[in-house]
């Protein structure tokens, strides 16, 4: 309950949408798997959506 009143449990929750893309990332790196053409695509913008997610308003940061 904790991690609700600090925002932690909203930030933990939108990393969880990059596991995916990492273990494709992973796959294609460690044993050779082919990703599909469309896949840097999505990983690219699923790793857009989670900053945006993430993002605090009228913080200077990127």
């Amino acid at each position: 309950m904790a991690m609700l009143g600090t925002g932690a449990a909203g930030r933990v929750a939108s990393n969880i949408r990059l596991t995916p893309g990492a273990a494709a990332l992973l796959g294609w790196l460690l044993p050779g798997e082919t990703l599909a053409p469309a896949a840097p695509l999505g990983i690219a913008v699923t790793r857009a959506g989670v900053r945006l997610a993430r993002h605090e308003p009228g913080s200077a940061k990127t």
